[in-house]
């Protein structure tokens, strides 16, 4: 079933044009998962109309059958809610990830609402949560994420380097800032999350600056050139860039002496704006060494 595309007021109609839509059925909603921030994952939609560059999600099983460019498509999950809700009666209660493989406030979730739907149950259910986003929509669903104080929210934000090369429709960097503080004002915790740190462009200083009053939690994770993209990537950068590039992922020692001045370069800048910091850094071996 192929919908029509409206615009909404404060997106813009080119967030919803040349977009094919697609309803789909899920037979699961709720995912195990491995990954530390929780037990379970949900994704309520498939694609993505932001079409990040670098984005993970493409290597994604589910996601890497779909003959169509990323970004261009968003198939939704109408019976996500009830299916979700089904599940939650039936199983142990755990903390939940909302948006591993989806950006789960992405400009068509004003027009179906099945984000909204599955906080409504959660808070139902009174099933913490962990957000993963990079909308400014967020900040409209906050009143909904107040029924637990284990809720978090991690808010992905680069530099204005990374922007401009691989983040195709992502809201203007103001925009998210105001919604960077706004979460940060609000009783839900906030992790600012850079991701992916690109080297070379992903300017540290910048961000802190920009940050500055707005954060106080800032996980940086490197990024994955074997998930990340990178023949797509490397289109946008100079000869000089992807030698470089080259370079670092060549070897372990290369790699982990980058990975290691830049955590140095990084904690002196951190002496004055005093954020607390994490790094994730993928072991060498585990990714590039096959």
């Amino acid at each position: 079933m192929e919908s029509k595309t409206i615009p909404f007021k404060g997106l813009g109609e080119y967030y919803f044009r040349n977009m094919t839509e697609k309803f789909i059925k899920t037979q699961k909603a709720l995912s195990l998962t491995r990954i530390d921030l929780a037990d379970f994952v949900i994704n309520p939609y498939r694609g993505c109309r932001f079409g990040c560059l670098y984005c993970y999600s493409r290597s994604n099983k589910n996601i890497s059958v779909i003959n169509k460019p990323w970004g261009s498509y968003v198939y939704i999950k109408q019976d996500f809610p009830e299916v979700l809700r089904k599940e939650l009666s039936r199983i142990k209660k755990g903390r939940v990830l909302l948006g591993s493989t989806v950006e789960p406030f992405q400009p068509f979730e004003k027009k179906y609402r099945i984000t909204e739907k599955v906080l409504e149950i959660l808070k139902d259910h009174h099933v913490p949560v962990t957000i993963l986003t990079r909308s400014v929509s967020i900040i409209d669903y906050l009143p909904l994420l107040e029924y637990s104080d284990e809720n978090m929210i991690y808010f992905t934000y680069n530099s204005q380097s990374v922007s401009e090369r691989f983040e195709k429709l992502i809201f203007p960097r103001k925009k998210r800032l105001e919604a960077i503080l706004a979460i940060h004002k609000s009783r839900i915790k906030l992790v600012v999350y850079i991701s992916p740190v690109f080297p070379l462009l992903t300017d540290i200083e910048e961000i802190f600056r920009e940050l500055k009053g707005k954060a106080t939690d800032i996980y940086l994770e490197a990024y994955n050139a074997k998930m990340g993209n990178w023949n797509d990537i490397k289109l946008k950068m100079t000869e000089d860039m992807i030698r470089e590039y080259e370079r670092i992922y060549s070897s372990q020692e290369h790699y982990d002496q980058y990975w290691s001045e830049f955590k140095k370069k990084t904690d002196k800048m951190n002496r004055e704006a005093r954020y607390q910091i994490k790094y994730f850094i993928y072991p060498y071996n585990s990714y590039y060494n096959e």
